[in-house]
C-alpha cells in the first residue's frame, strides 16, 4: 500500500485506516536517546516541581513576615525545564521513515480495490446515462410478481443544504399572510435531485451490473438551525430475466 492510498482510505473507511495507523504507532520503538531524554525529563520534572513548591512556600513566608529579599536562588527553578530537549531532534524524521516503510509493507484491502474500480466507473458515466437510470431503473415498490430479481445490497445517499438568510426573512414574512414559499420549494427540489443522483452514483460505484434500485424512500431532517438533509435509500437489484418493453 502506498501512502497516497492510505490518505484515500481515510476518506473511504476511517475506522479501518485508524486501525492501521494505531498498529504502526504501537509497534514503533523509540530510539535509545529519546528514551534517555524521556527519563531525564521525568526526573527533572519532579525535582523542579519540588523546588518550585519550596520556593513559593519560602516566598509566601517571606512576604507574610515583611521580608521581600529573595536573593538569587530563583534560577534554581529552571531545573524543572528539560535541558536535554536537543536529544529529540531527528526523532520525527526517523518515525516518518518507519511509518512510510510499514505502509509500503501493508497489503491493499480488497474493498479498496473495488472502490477504485467503482470510482473509475463513476468517472465514465454521463449525464444522459444518469437520466436514463432515473426514468427506467428507479422504483418505489418492492414487489414484482412477474419478474424475479436478486438483491445486491442497500444503497443510500444524502444531500445537505443551508437556507439562505434572505430566504428565511422572506419566508417569515410569507408565514404571516400564508401561501407557498417558492424559495424553500426550489431548495428542497434541488436537494432531492442531488440526493437521488448521489444514490445512483453510489450504486454505480458499488455494483457494476445492477439493473435497478427498488423500494426507494426519501427522508428529510433538520441538522442545524438553517440547514436540512435529504436522504434517499433503496435496494440495488439485478433482474433474473431482462424486462422487455411492449
Amino acid at each position: 500500500m502506498k501512502k497516497e492510498e492510505l490518505s484515500e482510505l481515510w476518506e473511504i473507511n476511517e475506522e479501518y485506516a485508524k486501525v492501521i495507523d494505531n498498529q504502526i504507532r504501537e509497534e514503533y520503538k523509540q530510539s535509545k536517546r529519546v528514551n534517555f531524554a524521556d527519563g531525564v525529563s521525568l526526573i527533572l520534572y519532579y525535582i523542579g516541581f519540588g523546588i518550585l513548591i519550596t520556593l513559593f512556600q519560602n516566598m509566601a513566608v517571606n512576604a507574610l513576615s515583611g521580608k521581600r529579599k529573595y536573593g538569587n536562588n530563583w534560577w534554581i527553578s529552571l531545573l524543572g525545564f528539560n535541558i536535554f530537549f536537543f536529544l529529540y531532534f531527528g526523532e520525527q524524521k526517523r518515525f516518518d521513515k518507519y511509518y512510510d516503510k510499514k505502509i509500503n509493507e501493508m497489503p491493499v484491502p480488497k474493498f479498496f480495490n473495488e472502490y477504485k474500480k467503482g470510482s473509475a466507473r463513476v468517472a465514465k458515466i454521463t449525464d444522459k446515462e444518469i437520466d436514463n437510470i432515473k426514468k427506467n431503473c428507479l422504483f418505489t415498490n418492492n414487489y414484482f410478481p412477474d419478474t424475479p430479481f436478486t438483491s445486491l445490497g442497500m444503497i443510500y445517499a444524502s444531500s445537505v443544504k443551508a437556507r439562505n438568510a434572505f430566504s428565511n426573512i422572506y419566508a417569515s414574512v410569507k408565514t404571516v399572510r400564508g401561501g407557498q414559499i417558492a424559495t424553500y420549494a426550489k431548495l428542497m427540489n434541488e436537494t432531492r435531485a442531488e440526493a437521488i443522483k448521489a444514490m445512483i452514483l453510489s450504486a454505480v460505484r458499488q455494483y457494476e451490473d445492477f439493473d435497478a434500485i427498488i423500494n426507494i424512500r426519501i427522508t428529510t431532517s433538520d441538522i442545524a438551525a438553517a440547514a436540512s438533509e435529504v436522504m434517499v435509500y433503496g435496494t440495488a437489484i439485478k433482474w433474473n430475466k431482462k424486462i422487455t418493453k411492449k
